[in-house]
């Protein structure tokens, strides 16, 4: 028997019969992710965040899936942001896998998503094994950064009198947003979202720091964690290459003997490409409508298939910077005929593969989540 035939269908619950308790949720989540004890105290201890909720689905009385979705800003191009949702801790208890509850409850929650305003909506798988599961709710890849690796003896191209230019600084969360402004692509953090990931960070040993030009400016930003024989750099942002090496060589200075792995910004050199993320268009009306505004030249027809989200199923003309969905007894032929997890892949995606679809695209980039 497959998921679909396993859980009959059922009208989209409400927002009151989705919630769950904190405790019957902190209870299921340490039963799911026993390894990391301190982190779930420290994550459980805390209320959730202002624009975050927890969802479920109880069976017997019993908490067998969950998730809890947050909220983001997801900036498509400089000046057009739209609103985002994250699924972090998507769950279900060991005696109720494979029944197909996750399911049922990422279909409830893309909904509750979509409804509440979110366009678009993000994931960190937390297995490579479950690409294939998400996949088949319509995600698509979309998060990479480029992963650099350098060994122990390297040095970092900035000379010492060069790095003396540039004067370290506390990152609070002004410096930090005005070097996350400089992502052309990808979430943005608000600044309770900051405060978390900077006591995050702290629970796992990690650090933020940055350094200021001679005039006072941030110039560039790193978090990082330092284990073992590695120092490993999971955000790097800067307004330029020379104070990128600047920061690295100062915080190489403090973590000689080791070697270094960069999580870079993504390029197009696929072989340091690493996946990250998945994303999914969950309202493709607003979703088109943003994607295209202030882009006059964009012109398509696209034919959408959401087999889970059937109302987002149709054809959208993208035409003059604005988005319409024509109705079902127009005969236009469609110019783009694809399902919403390989065109939001598409949207997402390398310059040379907008050449071939004619589209826009840009690969953005996703740190410094709860994953």
């Amino acid at each position: 028997m497959t998921e679909q035939e396993n859980i009959k269908e059922e009208p989209s619950r409400t927002e009151a019969d989705l919630r769950v308790k904190d405790s019957d949720f902190g209870e299921l989540f340490k039963l799911c992710f026993p390894a990391e004890r301190k982190w779930n105290q420290w994550y459980l201890s805390r209320p959730p965040a202002a624009d975050s909720v927890r969802l479920g689905l109880y069976s017997e009385s019993r908490l067998v899936a969950a998730l809890e979705l947050r909220r983001y800003r997801f900036r498509i191009r400089p000046g057009v942001e739209i609103n985002a949702s994250y699924i972090f801790g998507a769950m279900t208890h060991p005696s109720y896998r494979g029944r197909g509850f996750m399911k049922k409850l990422m279909k409830e929650a893309l909904e509750y998503s979509r409804n509440r305003g979110d366009d678009l909506c993000v994931l960190i798988p937390a297995d490579k094994s479950l690409y294939f599961f998400y996949g088949n709710l319509g995600f698509g890849s979309a998060f990479y950064f480029d992963e650099k690796r350098y060994v122990d003896i390297h040095q970092f191209g900035v000379q010492k009198d060069e790095r003396e230019a540039y004067v370290q600084a506390q990152v609070d969360y002004s410096f930090f947003s005005s070097l996350e402004d400089t992502l052309h692509c990808g979430i943005i953090h608000n600044e309770e979202q900051f405060g978390e990931l900077r006591a995050e960070m702290a629970q796992t040993g990690g650090m933020i720091e940055g350094i200021v030009s001679a005039d006072g400016m941030p110039v560039a930003l790193a978090a990082y964690i330092s284990k073992g024989e590695e120092l490993r750099v999971r955000l790097l942002l800067a307004r330029s290459e020379e104070a990128a090496e600047a920061l690295l060589g100062l915080i190489k200075s403090r973590h000689p003997n080791v070697s270094t792995v960069v999580e870079d910004l993504p390029s197009d050199r696929k072989a340091m490409l690493r996946v990250r993320g998945m994303a999914r268009i969950i309202c493709p009306e607003r979703f088109f409508g943003e994607y295209c505004r202030q882009v006059r030249e964009i012109k398509q027809v696209i034919r959408l298939r959401d087999s889970l989200m059937p109302e987002n199923s149709g054809v959208y003309r993208l035409e003059n910077g604005e988005c319409t969905v024509l109705g079902a007894t127009e005969n236009i032929r469609p110019t783009l005929d694809t399902d919403v997890g390989t065109l939001t892949s598409i949207i997402f995606s390398s310059e040379e593969m907008g050449k071939i679809f004619n589209l826009p695209t840009r690969r953005p980039f996703i740190a410094l989540m709860l994953d």
